[in-house]
């Protein structure tokens, strides 16, 4: 489905969603990101009701995976540093609206920590146990010869393969 938007109820939206360049405009990437963000937040708007708890959930999720926005260090540099929004930049955009879908908190909650939860399993497990001496190694297979994902616990490392401690 594709994300639809609508920034006309947003007060100013003129000055605060686009950004002027001589006789052309292009779309602030505030306002560009936040209507991306509506999908991550479970939440389909902006609205004076809700603004709230649309910023909690946006400070919950780039706190724990990190800021939506970059900008550079420097100019001409390699290096970025985060940009995390403020509770003005969501004020500013009272009234923004998505067709993205609305989720509880309670509901937004769990696919969060099972979105972290994923991640924690896959990268715990990147580096599987070998059964045979208990230590990490990135080439523990089954019996079959195939690459174990560590998963259930039935893999070896090349040395306990061969009879050898590693």
């Amino acid at each position: 489905m594709a994300l639809h938007w609508n920034l006309s109820e947003i007060k100013n939206s003129d000055s605060v969603c686009w950004i002027k360049d001589g006789d052309k405009s292009h779309m602030n990437p505030t306002t560009e990101t936040l209507i991306w963000a509506t999908m991550i937040v479970g939440l389909p708007s902006i609205s004076e009701k809700d603004a709230q708890e649309f910023y909690w959930r946006l400070r919950f999720y780039e706190q724990t995976q990190g800021a939506l926005r970059n900008k550079w260090k420097s100019e001409g540099s390699d290096d970025v540093e985060p940009v995390y929004f403020t509770a003005d930049e969501v004020r500013a955009h009272i009234g923004l609206g998505t067709n993205a879908s609305r989720e509880t908190r309670a509901a937004w909650v769990k696919r969060m920590t099972q979105h972290i939860d994923r991640a924690v399993k896959r990268e715990w497990n990147a580096s599987p146990i070998c059964d045979g001496c208990g230590k990490r190694s990135s080439t523990v297979e089954d019996a079959g010869g195939r690459v174990d994902d560590g998963a259930d616990g039935l893999g070896f490392c090349a040395a306990c393969r061969n009879g050898g401690a590693a």
